[in-house]
């Protein structure tokens, strides 16, 4: 969690927080009474959210750094604009329930067996305490055959923290590699 961005604290309307060129929020949970509407400068939350995996970040909020979690980005359904963001502020005895990407590792491998792998499900919800969640899960597919299933159950994590996802979920399957046709 070594990303800090900063929250401006609001009373605009959201239209024009987004016509001022930030993104609005609201930061809730911890020691705030209730949430707090704040603002993000756009292109540098446009920015945190590509570049990394982790929903854990630092927010600094009048001078204070708070450590929280994203809840929930929302997205212009047809432009991707990012229009709203939810983050809850989180303390070292809280559990919290947050998605993780899945890595599949081992693809190049597939590769030159002429495989691919068809991911279905690229993340998973996990539940545990925030110093020990994972940035992200890691599943080594390099030894798997055509018409493998790799399930939440292939999934190992320490023994402090929980998938949420049901076992048999299917996140990918090994497929047969579709070869580039010569021009």
């Amino acid at each position: 969690m070594s990303e800090c961005i900063r929250a401006i604290p609001r009373t605009e309307k959201v239209n024009k927080v987004r016509k001022d060129g930030f993104v609005p929020g609201v930061v809730y949970g911890g020691n705030l009474a209730g949430s707090q509407p704040v603002k993000f400068e756009e292109k540098r939350l446009k920015k945190l959210l590509r570049h990394t995996y982790d929903p854990r970040l630092q927010v600094k909020i009048n001078n204070e750094i708070t450590p929280c979690v994203i809840q929930e980005v929302q997205r212009d359904s047809i432009t991707g604009k990012l229009i709203h963001i939810a983050l809850q502020v989180i303390n070292d005895k809280t559990p919290l329930k947050i998605n993780v990407p899945v890595v599949f590792c081992g693809q190049d491998v597939l590769q030159r067996r002429r495989l691919a792998l068809q991911i279905t499900r690229p993340e998973i919800m996990i539940r545990g305490r925030q110093e020990a969640l994972p940035e992200y899960v890691e599943i080594d597919v390099s030894t798997k055959r055509l018409g493998d299933k790799i399930t939440v159950a292939d999934v190992t994590l320490k023994s402090n923290i929980r998938v949420i996802n049901a076992a048999n979920e299917i996140l990918a399957v090994v497929t047969i590699a579709k070869l580039g046709l010569a021009s």
